[in-house]
């Protein structure tokens, strides 16, 4: 299991220098996935910082730190919401007006920006493996 958590490390590392070097677009799914938040936060900033060919990475996480501070501007962050009948809407941050100095974060956790878990009606018994049988 070690070994294969090394190598997702590695086979993404190289991904995302190479798409730096070669100016290519970068598409990761679940990019905080077995990652360090600062070493997230590190590679992101890659690609802000330190990209002379615009390479471009689009990812999806679950990491809500990112919105923390001056990471992405607002015309980068967009938000996916599936309604109860699993049906998935994309937005982006900019149809909601902000605030100087906004905490993101914090909003997003309350529910301002939507794309939160529908957890209330999530009971024990949906948990259970063998419900899906019953």
């Amino acid at each position: 299991m070690a070994s294969s958590k090394v190598a997702h490390r590695v086979v993404l590392g190289t991904l995302l220098l190479i798409g730096l070097e070669e100016g290519q677009v970068v598409i990761v799914d679940e990019l905080d996935t077995g990652l360090h938040p600062q070493l997230v936060r590190a590679l992101v900033d890659l690609f802000h910082t330190q990209n002379p060919r615009n390479a471009q990475l689009i990812f999806n996480s679950h990491d809500v730190s990112l919105l923390r501070g001056e990471l992405f501007d607002r015309d980068q962050i967009w938000f996916i919401e599936k309604d109860r009948s699993g049906a998935s809407q994309l937005y982006p941050l900019l149809d909601f007006l902000g605030q100087p100095n906004e905490d993101l974060e914090r909003g997003y956790l309350h529910g301002r920006f939507g794309a939160v878990p529908l957890i209330d009606r999530l009971t024990w018994e949906e948990l259970r493996p063998d419900a899906a049988a019953s």
